[in-house]
């Protein structure tokens, strides 16, 4: 197994994929968030785009950098890891290399769990120093409001974004059943698209790939009311799930 991670891990810090989205789930949402939640209170805007910022400018400082990173991350993490599992799943078939796994000393079911591990390492990983960077740069612009609530929000921020950039797993089953990464890409823009129409119906929290977002804040705090531990706990489980068909998947992966 670890000959497996160490294989899949070069493989993937290598990668301009990699590189990019790493960059992207990182720095995204703290630049986003401490600017637009500036550009908003420094009254710049008038008219149809004053309205737009208008929530912005609720609460103190720091509760609204927060509730900004809560619309942002999720979205940004779910999107990016599902480029990474794509990427390494689907990148055997589109380069041509799965022919040379069968000749490695590691079964595929090693390799598909090496790469789920290393997938969902890095997303959570990407999540918690994003988080971080926002909270860090929240605190350097007024350290004394950071208080209690502040910190909860940060919590559920880190929490919803986690299962969130899990979510992204399941891509890596899409490319491996349409053998190439374009397949789980084309996947991550449907189940996007499909999802937003489902949280426009009312059936949202009952959605995997809205649920946690809305707990994160991505809905504004009366949705995020309505998400429990059961809309959770299905996240998950659909993460799990469709991280085990990944690599089921590619287990029983046979040359052509």
């Amino acid at each position: 197994m670890r000959t497996a991670l160490s294989i899949e891990w070069v493989k993937f810090r290598r990668s301009m994929v990699g590189k990019l989205a790493t960059a992207l789930a990182v720095f995204a949402t703290p630049l986003f968030s401490l600017g637009m939640v500036a550009v908003a209170r420094s009254g710049s805007f008038k008219g149809p785009n004053a309205e737009k910022f208008a929530p912005l400018r609720e609460g103190t400082l720091n509760q609204a950098h927060v509730q900004t990173a809560g619309r942002i991350l999720p979205v940004v993490i779910v999107i990016a890891s599902g480029f990474v599992a794509a990427w390494l799943f689907g990148r055997e078939y589109s380069d041509r290399t799965i022919g040379a796994m069968f000749a490695l000393p590691i079964s595929l079911r090693s390799i598909g769990l090496a790469k789920v591990l290393i997938a969902a390492t890095w997303s959570t990983l990407c999540v918690v120093t994003s988080t971080s960077l926002t909270v860090a740069g929240s605190a350097l612009l007024d350290h004394n409001g950071m208080s209690a609530e502040v910190w909860h929000q940060t919590g559920v921020v880190l929490g919803g974004s986690i299962i969130m950039g899990l979510l992204g797993l399941p891509f890596g089953w899409v490319a491996v059943a349409t053998r190439g990464y374009l397949g789980g890409v084309g996947a991550i823009i449907g189940v996007t698209a499909i999802s937003q129409i489902l949280a426009s119906l009312g059936v949202g929290p009952w959605v995997p790939y809205v649920g946690p977002a809305l707990w994160a804040g991505a809905g504004g705090s009366n949705a995020a009311s309505g998400i429990g531990p059961l809309h959770l706990a299905s996240a998950v489980l659909a993460a799990g799930v469709g991280a085990a068909a990944a690599i089921s998947r590619i287990s029983r992966t046979q040359l052509e």
